[in-house]
């Protein structure tokens, strides 16, 4: 199990341990047919538990990264 507190100069601190991942689909009903309009699925997961803390469904640039990660 991975650990989720560490000492660190007699102060314990919490680890947060994120995982971010992305995958993309194209539009309702042309999934395999139409590549033109791909939709990319963005998710960040707490390693400790797999919950996931954020999702994002858009692009796949810096914009989108930013709305992401805010």
């Amino acid at each position: 199990m991975e650990e989720l507190y560490e000492t660190k100069e007699g102060i314990l601190y919490e680890l947060y341990r994120f995982e971010a991942d992305e995958m993309w689909t194209g539009p309702p009903g042309g999934f395999v047919q139409n590549k033109g309009n791909k939709q990319w699925i963005w998710l960040v997961i707490n390693t400790a538990n797999r919950q996931i803390i954020a999702c994002h469904i858009g692009g796949r640039g810096q914009q989108d990264a930013r709305k992401l990660f805010d």
